[in-house]
Parts: structure tokens; C-alpha cells; sequence
């Protein structure tokens, strides 16, 4: 017990006495939804600890923090924002967003019956919410996939056609009437930003996140929103500065720290690539300013992955950042680590696909890698990656020279497998 608080940087050493107590205290209990984890408390002083406490309770007075709340643990822990919104929706009935988050909850885990209630209870509330009837669309097309009824399928289909024509409609006259009204209340610019964003209007969800955070500046889930817009529209700088905004209001948000890696990655790429285009000899693999940023991006997907332990992006991403940047032995063993604990297929694949190429290029023998490239022969499963980094890496070694060529070719018929593994997948889809 004791050490460096990492709100404050003091260093602090528990009261004698307590030591039992904040162990205790670090499963806080919700008042109805049972034990929910409050991450971080043996590590933060007294202080620190009182606050995050006061922060978290407060929130229970409070509907629409609820749903905050709810929105911002979504992504690393489903149970959670689940018992958020079911908070919510016991203290105010008829808080059409905390419908809309279970509903969200329970189509990722394909329980379409309770995710299509909760969407058709949400719509009923507000007609005119643009992400019900999206997301009411996509639970239909989920449902109608599983029916082997094909004229039920149809009829789901084609509703589901309907319910996202009305929700590109709302999203487009929301926007206009959100350019002349700057006093809107946040949560609902935040949903529609969501909406904005799911239809792929990236411009138009930045502008909804900016106005969102101009009514609530400390809206984490409106930096993270804005941030992956500007990542998605290459403003990269803007969005590293949000994604950095969201880690300092809370440095246990695993999600923030992963992104902002992914962003500190493609900064290193756009610094690099104008000068491996370049007349002149190339820096070896990379000059020295994008090494700097790949390292920096390496110690923020380590703190992601510390903090969301069962993400699989998170091993993947360290993966591939690790064979990025020579450091092949590393590579090897998390390649071994992550292959026991991914579970998801797509994900499995690309951990395979990875795991062999860290083997090659660090020297093994066929036998340690094998096992990699038979799972890549085997399967077809759709891969759950994009190879465009490890693919432009693998020129820069061949271009660089100072690879075995055994090793190189080897590395490349792997990546060659997987390509068409990828690519027979991109093809077959809609």
C-alpha cells in the first residue's frame, strides 16, 4: 500500500489502520445494480479518493449523468453501462436515452428481441431521435439475419430501410437547427454527433461533439467522439489534443489512452512517408522524429491495455507497434501471451498472422511458428485487422536489405496468406 498518486504525482502512505479498509473499498456498491468495480482506488491518496468517490455517488443524483456515465463505460465494460441506464431508467421512466444505451448493449450481444423493446420504447418517447431509428435498423438487419423465415427476413429488411431513411432525414434537419441554437442541451448533441458519426458524416459529428463541449467542456465522451472524427478526417494533431483532453479528466478511461496511441502512430507515419518519398536515401526504416512518436504511441497502447485487460485490441495493437519497431523478441512473447487469451475469431486470425511474423523475423524455427500459419490455412474467418501497416513494413525491410532473405520470403508468403484471406472476405461482403 502506499506510492505516487497518479491524480496528483504526491507521494502518500496510508493512515495506520486502513490498510483493510481500502482494500475493501475498492468494490464500491451500487445502490440496486449490485457490486460495480471503482478502478484505481489502492492507488490514489486519501484525497484523490475522497473525490472520486464524491464524483461517483454524485452521479446517481442525476439521470443524465447516469446516461454520461453509461455512454462513456459502453465501450470496455458492457455490465457497467448496463447498470447505469438501468439506474436511470428506474429514476426517470421515461429518459428516452437510457432506453437507447440498452438497447445498444443488448444488440452487441445479439439479444435482438430486449435491444429491438428498448429501441421501439425509445422512439415512442422521441420521435424525432435520429439514433433510435438508426440503430432500430441495425438491430432489424441483425435480426432478419438469423430468421430462416425468408419472408419475415424480407419484411424485417425492408423496415429496416425505412427506419434509416427517417433517421438520415432527422440527422440532416437536426444539424441545420443545431447551427442556430447553441443553448441545446448537451447529452442529446452528443447523440446526435453519434448518429452523424454512424452514417459517416464525420464533418457533421465534429460539429455536433464542438458544440456539445462548448455547453460541458469536461463531456469526455464528446472529446472521444471529436477526436476519432478528426482522426477519421486527418486531423491528427486536433484529434491527439482531444483524446489528451479525455485522459487527463480521467486517467483510468483504458479506451482514450488506446486511441491516442492509434493517433500518435499515424502522426509518425505522416511525418515519414514525405521523406521516404523524397530524391534521397531513406532514414533506414524510419527518421528520427516518427520513431519518437511510434515509441510515445507504444507507452499509450501499454497503459490502454493495463487498464482494459480483456480488450484484444489492445494486445494486438502493442503487436504490431513491437514488430513496427524491430523490437522482435518483445514481439514473440506477446504474440505468445495474447494467443491463449483472444478468443474472438476475426481477432484470433490476426493474432496469428502477427504471432508468425514476430517468430520469422526474430529468428525462430518453423516448428515455434507453425502452429500461426496452420490456423491461417485452416480457417476463413474474416480477419478482424487491417494489414496496410504491416504490409508497408515489410517493403521498408525489403527495401533496407539487412533482413535474411529466408526470413524475409518466409514472412511474406504468411502475409501473402492473410492478404487473401482479407481480401476473398472484403470481396464477399455487400
Amino acid at each position: 500500500m502506499g506510492g505516487v498518486c497518479p491524480d496528483c504525482n504526491r507521494r502518500w502512505r496510508p493512515a495506520p489502520g486502513t490498510a483493510l479498509l481500502r482494500q475493501l473499498s475498492d468494490f464500491l456498491a451500487h445502490p440496486r445494480s449490485g457490486p460495480l468495480r471503482f478502478r484505481g482506488q489502492r492507488e490514489l491518496c486519501g484525497t484523490c479518493w475522497r473525490r472520486r468517490a464524491r464524483q461517483h455517488y454524485g452521479a446517481f443524483n442525476n439521470p443524465g449523468h447516469l446516461i454520461l456515465r453509461a455512454l462513456e463505460s459502453l465501450p470496455r465494460d458492457r455490465a457497467l453501462a448496463r447498470a447505469w441506464a438501468d439506474e436511470a431508467v428506474r429514476r426517470n421512466p421515461g429518459l428516452a436515452a437510457a432506453y437507447l444505451v440498452r438497447a445498444q448493449i443488448a444488440g452487441a450481444q445479439r439479444d435482438w428481441a430486449r435491444a429491438l423493446a428498448d429501441c421501439d420504447r425509445t422512439v415512442a418517447l422521441n420521435e424525432r431521435d435520429g439514433e433510435a431509428w438508426f440503430l432500430r435498423s441495425q438491430i432489424k438487419l441483425g435480426c432478419a439475419s438469423t430468421l430462416k423465415d425468408r419472408a419475415r427476413a424480407r419484411e424485417l429488411e425492408a423496415s429496416a430501410a425505412a427506419d434509416l431513411l427517417r433517421a438520415a432525414a432527422l440527422a440532416v434537419g437536426s444539424t441545420r437547427q443545431a447551427a442556430g441554437d447553441e443553448a441545446r442541451d448537451p447529452v442529446a448533441l452528443l447523440e446526435q454527433g453519434r448518429v452523424l458519426m454512424q452514417a459517416g458524416d464525420w464533418a457533421g459529428a465534429r460539429r455536433a461533439a464542438s458544440q456539445a463541449l462548448e455547453n460541458n467542456p469536461t463531456l469526455i465522451a464528446a472529446h472521444m467522439l471529436r477526436g476519432f472524427c478528426g482522426r477519421k478526417l486527418g486531423d491528427f494533431h486536433e484529434a491527439l489534443a482531444d483524446y489528451t483532453r479525455a485522459i487527463e479528466l480521467d486517467s483510468q478511461h483504458g479506451r482514450a489512452w488506446l486511441d491516442r496511441g492509434a493517433v500518435k502512430v499515424l502522426i509518425a507515419y505522416s511525418v515519414d512517408e514525405p521523406l521516404q518519398a523524397a530524391a534521397g536515401p531513406p532514414y533506414r526504416k524510419y527518421c528520427p522524429e516518427a520513431v519518437q512518436w511510434l515509441l510515445e504511441a507504444h507507452v499509450d497502447y501499454d497503459k490502454g491495455a493495463h487498464l482494459d485487460p480483456d480488450d484484444d485490441s489492445a494486445g494486438l495493437s502493442l503487436l504490431e507497434l513491437e514488430i513496427i519497431l524491430d523490437r522482435h523478441k518483445e514481439a514473440v512473447a506477446r504474440a505468445a501471451e495474447w494467443w491463449n487469451r483472444i478468443p474472438e475469431p476475426g481477432k484470433r486470425m490476426a493474432c496469428a498472422w502477427l504471432g508468425a511474423i514476430a517468430f520469422i523475423l526474430a529468428g525462430k524455427k518453423e516448428r515455434h511458428w507453425a502452429q500461426f500459419r496452420e490456423h491461417l490455412e485452416r480457417n476463413s474467418t474474416t480477419p478482424a485487422w487491417e494489414p496496410e501497416q504491416i504490409d508497408g513494413y515489410l517493403a521498408r525491410v525489403q527495401k533496407e536489405g539487412k533482413c535474411p532473405p529466408a526470413r524475409l520470403a518466409d514472412a511474406q508468403r504468411v502475409h501473402a496468406l492473410f492478404l487473401s484471406r482479407y481480401r476473398s472476405s472484403k470481396e464477399a461482403s455487400p
